[in-house]
């Protein structure tokens, strides 16, 4: 009897084993602010989330007939988001399927480090389950590395108009550094009019008090440290 119990046992064993769920991986979201917007070659690293560095590259401008890019070392899901901003593709994030106590994050755009941060992300309270998402369930965490600031894709960021001497006639230069690390550079300073920049919470250039409305002055605010070279903005007087 013994005998035949412990046989069932073992066939019980083997078909748990078989039959029982993967477990769930869990994940952890990265979000790029700024994205990576300037064409090149950009090369990620994740070191300490996977049983080896994982390593991949990826080449903007987009291009659909590419094949597989080279990816090294990673055993785990990845997937990256994209947005496109007046016709141009960037990336502005990258969720991978594992769940590390910390990670070090690693990013280059050809030769120039953009990325370079050891992560520490902070879990939810609650996990993803399979049927919400197959590839990305169990313990999730959402992350904000920090960009190397002076690098070509993070702040400061290039001013590319100061005042409205910059822009075509009834213009005005409008500086939204919020748009920079959402778009990525090129979109923190435009010309446009003055209505389009107040209705999205810009701020409006300027060299003197002349380049600003009767009701404003022109000073310098803590705003001029997220451009270079550094600017003045209009102020309510």
């Amino acid at each position: 009897m013994g005998a035949i119990v412990g046989a069932a046992l073992a066939i019980s064993w083997v078909i748990y084993i078989r039959t029982r769920a993967v477990p769930c991986p869990g994940a952890v979201t990265l979000e790029f602010h700024p994205p990576l917007a300037d064409p090149g070659k950009y090369r990620i690293q994740l070191t300490g989330a996977s049983a080896t560095p994982c390593d991949f590259t990826v080449a903007l401008p987009l291009d659909g007939s590419a094949k597989e890019h080279a990816i090294t070392g990673c055993g785990m899901a990845l997937q990256l988001r994209t947005q496109f901003q007046d016709g141009q593709a960037s990336i502005t994030g990258l969720t991978f399927a594992a769940a590390p106590e910390h990670f070090e994050l690693h990013v280059k755009r050809d030769a120039e480090a953009i990325y370079d941060a050891d992560l520490q992300p902070k879990y939810a309270p609650y996990t993803t389950t399979r049927a919400e998402n197959a590839h990305f369930c169990g313990d999730r965490a959402l992350v904000l590395p920090p960009c190397l600031r002076g690098s070509s894709e993070c702040a400061p960021f290039p001013a590319r108009c100061s005042a409205p001497g910059d822009c075509a006639p009834k213009q005005a230069c409008c500086l939204t550094p919020e748009w920079g690390r959402d778009f990525g550079p090129k979109a923190a300073s435009e010309c446009s009019s003055e209505s389009s920049c107040f209705a999205h919470l810009g701020h409006l250039g300027c060299r003197a008090d002349s380049d600003c409305p009767k009701d404003m002055r022109c000073a310098e605010t803590s705003l001029s440290a997220d451009f270079s070279p550094s600017v003045l903005v209009c102020q309510g007087r």
